[in-house]
């Protein structure tokens, strides 16, 4: 939700569990913002640049936060970006998200949105999923990258081997 300056106040899920949120958007944060207000504000630009946006304005979206000090990925984090289903630096966040993307996937039609280096933990997130055996065939859940800083061959790949969807678009490069 929003204060009366327009700033996000989010609520915080300790036990990483999505309500039962059919349609739902969930956005995962770069590591470099100080608040998850933050992350939320840029989430928000995030989320504005896909097909699921009517979801998230009807029905508010959920924000995977990553503590960090800066970016994931990049030009400044090459091995992250080359490679980061492997990343070290990202597992502690992945393992979070993996576990939200375990409870959440009988749910129908979520929508997971990554936001600049967040997309290194989604797809690192993903890479643990698949190594587990695990399917989103009949779950309609999409992926779409928003100004991602690491490989999205790599990302496209794993997140078609479990079975997400992809919208016409499946990437912005700015908001």
């Amino acid at each position: 939700s929003k204060d009366q300056h327009g700033a996000f106040v989010p609520k915080i899920l300790k036990d990483g569990r999505l309500p039962d949120l059919q349609d739902g958007v969930v956005a995962i944060s770069d590591s470099s913002y100080k608040t998850p207000s933050d992350a939320a504000f840029f989430a928000d630009l995030a989320i504005g640049q896909t097909d699921f946006s009517q979801f998230a304005k009807r029905n508010g979206f959920h924000v995977h936060f990553t503590p960090g000090e800066g970016k994931i990925g990049g030009l400044k984090n090459l091995k992250q970006a080359a490679a980061p289903e492997t990343s070290e630096e990202l597992r502690e966040s992945a393992l979070l998200l993996t576990r939200t993307m375990m409870q959440a996937r009988k749910t129908k039609g979520i929508s997971w949105v990554s936001e600049g280096g967040g997309s290194g933990v989604l797809t690192q997130a993903m890479h643990m999923l698949y190594e587990q055996g695990i399917s989103f065939e009949d779950s309609k859940h999409y992926v779409f990258f928003s100004d991602l800083t690491t490989n999205l061959v790599k990302a496209q790949t794993i997140a078609h081997k479990l079975g997400f969807k992809f919208e016409r678009k499946i990437k912005s490069i700015d908001y």
